[in-house]
């Protein structure tokens, strides 16, 4: 949790990367929140706990939809032997992410701070996550060390 104050203070600096309309229609398909505009959203960051929790739900869902292209592209540029793996590797890492960030924010289960605090912690693995798969899609290194490509 002492990882997620310097984030949080991060988020709050963030809304000068605003005017990302793929980011906020995903906000308002999982959030339902429609009453306001990105700009609005994001300068609310260090207000009152509802408007952290929807910037800490707007940056998620950033990082989220990059791990889904760079999924994609990955998933792209395997061979076909190999995509099940992939598959059944992220499935089982989405799970993991989610269970563990549930236990990270149990500390303050059922208070007002919780899906923030969830939150923070899934764009941290998330994050993580991306590395890991820009990783294999840029690595060139012997074989054993790098996923297996299609041939071109």
């Amino acid at each position: 949790m002492k990882k997620a104050l310097p984030l949080l203070l991060f988020l709050t600096l963030q809304y000068a990367e605003a005017g990302n309309d793929r980011v906020m229609k995903e906000f308002v398909r999982r959030t339902g929140v429609t009453t306001m505009t990105e700009k609005e959203l994001l300068e609310g960051c260090d207000g009152a706990q509802r408007s952290m929790t929807w910037c800490a739900e707007y940056h998620f869902i950033e990082r989220d939809l990059e791990l889904n292209d760079a999924y994609r592209d990955l998933k792209n540029n395997l061979e076909d032997r190999d995509l099940d793996k992939l598959v059944a590797a992220q499935r089982a890492w989405i799970a993991f992410r989610d269970r563990d960030c549930a236990f990270a924010a149990s500390d303050v289960e059922g208070g007002s701070m919780h899906p923030m605090m969830d939150l923070l912690c899934k764009r941290e693995m998330t994050e993580d996550r991306i590395a890991r798969l820009k990783h294999y899609a840029a690595c060139t290194s012997v074989r054993g060390t790098c996923p297996p490509r299609q041939a071109r």
